[in-house]
């Protein structure tokens, strides 16, 4: 029986240990193509209502509006490229004051294929506060 010696024991073993890697490392790959989400535009929007609320307030990711002439509430995703017009910035916007806002739909789709659809908006212009409303001026 032949007996080993130390440097082909640590030869095997550092082939061993490459090629673990390559195998994790494909999995991974793997795993990270297949949580890719697919977007295709489906439309753009303008739509005016009363801000319903803000989630979360301090940095705000979502707004809410009602529409009075659809009688409907609207959920529209915030981020960086949202524009704000007429107020400094975004908390200068408060519950109960008219917006504009411009969004466009996107359909999501993951790889499994479950789809949603996502409003996101482009532009919140500030129209006015509830205040400037005739006859609920106070005087």
């Amino acid at each position: 029986m032949k007996i080993r010696s130390k440097k082909n024991t640590g030869y095997i073993g550092l082939v061993i240990i490459i090629i673990m890697l390559f195998a994790f490392s494909a999995h991974f790959e793997a795993q990270a193509k297949s949580k890719l989400i697919t977007q295709k535009l489906i439309s753009e929007r303008e739509i005016t209502g009363e801000v319903l609320s803000f989630s979360p307030r301090n940095k705000p990711e979502l707004i809410t509006i009602a529409v009075d002439k659809e009688n409907a509430d609207y959920m529209v995703y915030i981020d960086a490229k949202t524009k704000i017009v007429h107020k400094k910035d975004l908390s200068s916007i408060q519950k109960g004051d008219t917006v504009r806002i411009k969004f466009s739909t996107i359909l999501e789709t993951n790889p499994k294929g479950r789809q949603w659809e996502r409003r996101l908006a482009q532009r919140i212009t500030f129209v006015r506060s509830p205040s400037n409303i005739k006859g609920l001026r106070s005087n």
